[in-house]
């Protein structure tokens, strides 16, 4: 008998990276979509699609499809904050083996608030941005505006004055954070835990974000993990009993690392570590069905890019200091998160979906 997976959130390149890469490992995957493009829906390796359904608009229903299905699968992976959050409202009605391949649920809980992520960096003295609790006492611009959670999710603002910043002096109580920006080089730090003890760990550097001033990587490369990313991490690891993968995200600003935020789920960046030669969704079910897992003491220097995302995020970069970078990335021959010549659909779709739009 073949074992099933459901991925959930297959509108993301990862989520398309993990139906590749579960499916070329002899499993039946199966796909839910939670937005209206999928990339992993149009995958030739995808066993079952089902119609779409919003985590978030359509809370109730996600829950029920879920509880109705959940006995089919042997491992269930999310991608998205609102899908994690959905699962663990439900967790002690699902079936145990999926239950108890969940990250306990006080820890899903602290990871998708930042501002309890940065209590925990307080506690074990792991160095972050300095959050701003008062809006008339930031005096020290650029500052960064982001969502506390996904529940009350706004697009990342780059604050650089205090006429910029009195648009949001009433919203300090929308669970809005308001933190120092921090220059420097942004670092992914990546693993694979059994509760609260590392199995697989993996590191990259990012090389081109979506936006101008940082954030989510559309070219990166792998780096070995640096000491300390490692020693802050497996605090916090520890700390949580964390189960199954998690993303931190820290920033190198005068040779010290700070961290920035932390992903309980799948991340972006997925299809570098399968391209360095590292299976994670594979490994991630081995674990999930009690099967040892082999350490992996190295991989393979690997860079890739999103073009998509690069397509998207033209704007964000034209005539600013990060262009020629840009322009550089855009042309140059790398391997891409989505291309691959034996399974098209998933990319030709994506631009019919743009032209769509535009």
């Amino acid at each position: 008998m073949v074992d099933h997976i459901l991925i959930i959130d297959g509108e993301l390149p990862s989520g398309l990276s993990a139906v590749r890469s579960l499916a070329k490992a002899g499993l039946k995957v199966d796909v839910l979509p939670t937005r209206k493009y999928s990339f992993a829906a149009n995958s030739k390796y995808v066993n079952k699609k089902f119609r779409l359904i919003n985590p978030i608009n359509k809370k109730e229903k996600f829950k029920n499809f879920i509880l109705k299905r959940a006995n089919k699968y042997s491992s269930i992976f999310c991608f998205t904050d609102d899908s994690l959050d959905a699962l663990n409202e439900i967790r002690n009605r699902l079936p145990k083996r999926i239950r108890e391949s969940l990250p306990p649920k006080k820890s899903i809980e602290i990871v998708l608030d930042k501002l309890k992520t940065y209590q925990i960096c307080k506690k074990f003295n792991i160095p972050s941005p300095r959050i701003y609790q008062d809006v008339k006492k930031i005096n020290k611009f650029p500052v960064v505006v982001k969502s506390r959670s996904y529940k009350n999710k706004i697009k990342t603002c780059f604050i650089k004055s205090q006429k910029e910043l009195h648009k949001f002096k009433d919203l300090l109580d929308k669970n809005l954070i308001f933190q120092e920006y921090i220059n420097g080089r942004e670092y992914g730090a990546f693993f694979l835990a059994n509760r609260g003890k590392i199995l697989i760990s993996f590191a990259h550097l990012r090389d081109l974000s979506f936006e101008s001033f940082g954030g989510a990587s559309v070219v990166r490369h792998t780096i070995k993990m640096p000491n300390i990313m490692y020693k802050y991490s497996k605090k916090i690891i520890s700390y949580l009993k964390w189960n199954g993968v998690i993303m931190i995200e820290y920033k190198k600003s005068f040779k010290n690392f700070k961290l920035l935020e932390i992903n309980g789920r799948y991340w972006g960046s997925l299809p570098l570590i399968i391209s360095s030669g590292i299976n994670l969704p594979y490994l991630h079910y081995l674990m999930n069905i009690k099967m040892r897992i082999k350490k992996i003491k190295s991989y393979k220097k690997t860079i890739q890019k999103n073009i998509i995302g690069m397509i998207e995020c033209f704007h964000k970069h034209f005539l600013k200091k990060s262009f020629f970078k840009y322009i550089f990335y855009l042309f140059l021959p790398i391997k891409d998160d989505v291309i691959e010549f034996d399974d098209l659909k998933p990319f030709v779709e994506r631009i019919k979906f743009h032209l769509r739009r535009a």
